[in-house]
């Protein structure tokens, strides 16, 4: 299992506050991830996005694709799933 507690000795001011600020940031999907997203499988970036249903800025729904190999990865809830198929 992976500890995913907070190090607030990260964040030299206001710890908490920038901690849920990454928090809320990450905790949704939006365009802007597709920047930094690559592909767990084969690395490759850049992704495609294909969106089902999306409010304001996030994705609600929809799917990331791997155009080098084939690989899909699901949007659901606005929470993408990047895990590799076989760890799904």
């Amino acid at each position: 299992m992976i500890d995913i507690a907070p190090d607030f000795n990260y964040f030299p001011s206001r710890p908490r506050q920038r901690y849920y600020t990454l928090l809320l940031f990450f905790s949704s999907m939006r365009q802007k991830l597709m920047d930094i997203l690559a592909c767990p499988v084969c690395k490759f970036h850049p992704l495609e996005l294909k969106i089902e249903k999306k409010e304001g800025d996030e994705i609600v729904e929809g799917t990331i694709t791997c155009p080098k190999c084939n690989i899909d990865y699901p949007i659901r809830e606005r929470i993408p799933n990047m895990l590799p198929p076989d760890m799904r």
